[in-house]
This record gives C-alpha cells, structure tokens and sequence, in this order.
C-alpha cells in the first residue's frame, strides 16, 4: 500500500508530503489515525532513469581487432606483424 503522509507525527522521521510504501495493515492503521492518506500507484509520477549509453571512443570498451593465435593481443596491424609467434 501506497501512503502519503499528511501530519507531522512527533519523533517521527517522515516528512510531510512524502510517499511510503508499506504492508496494509499497517497503512489501514496509519490513514484511520489520520496520520497519511492512501494514494494509488497509477497517480504517482515515477522519474525516468537516464540510460547510459557507452562511449566508442573508449578504447577499453572496443573489443581487440587486432590478435595471434597464440594469444597475443596488438594495437595495429603493424604490432601484429613484428610479433614473431612459434
């Protein structure tokens, strides 16, 4: 259940305005106090959570282009070349 909170309850952390989700039986009890009000989940706006996106340009994230057979891993072609494998 879905509370929002609706008075200041003293020693309490919660803050007026704010969304709580907790077990029924505890949320009946909360709105028959008159402490919150039971709001549907339809009605609260969620907030996007920006994707993150990988650079190309990181060279960290680029698979190797550029391997022996043996196992050995080059920048360029170049490198692959000198490498001399047995």
């Amino acid at each position: 259940m879905l509370v929002r909170i609706l008075v200041q309850n003293p020693g309490s952390v919660l803050e007026v305005g704010q969304l709580i989700k907790v077990g029924d039986t505890q949320g009946n009890a909360m709105v028959r106090a008159g402490l919150g009000e039971q709001v549907d989940e339809i009605e609260v706006i969620k907030p996007t959570i920006p994707r993150v996106s990988r650079e190309r340009g990181n060279p960290f994230m680029l698979p190797p282009l550029h391997l022996c057979r043996c196992g050995f891993v080059a920048k360029d072609e170049e490198e692959l070349a000198k490498h001399q494998c047995d």
